[in-house]
């Protein structure tokens, strides 16, 4: 999965998951613009395990993590996984 790809599929993620339904900016932050509560957070981490075989865990993110911090997060989180140990 390529970087835009990532993009796309986390924002579509956090769109459905938090019911937004405007234009979701880089610098929107998850907990304050978005709205995203800790349910709200183990709702998106799920989604984001099963649709791209990553996991977020619950310390990666704070309040004031934004949107773009948090697709730089998963970005990180896939390339991990393709890396060989």
């Amino acid at each position: 999965m390529n970087e835009h790809d990532i993009k796309k599929e986390v924002l579509m993620i956090l769109r459905e998951s938090l019911y937004v339904d405007r234009e979701i900016e880089a610098q929107d932050r998850l907990c304050y613009e978005l709205g995203m509560d800790s349910l709200d957070f183990i709702i998106v981490s799920m989604k984001i395990e099963k649709e791209m075989d990553v996991i977020i865990e619950a310390n990666d993110i704070t309040k004031e993590t934004t949107v773009g911090e948090f697709m730089e997060i998963v970005k990180s989180r896939a390339e991990q996984k393709k890396t060989p140990d």
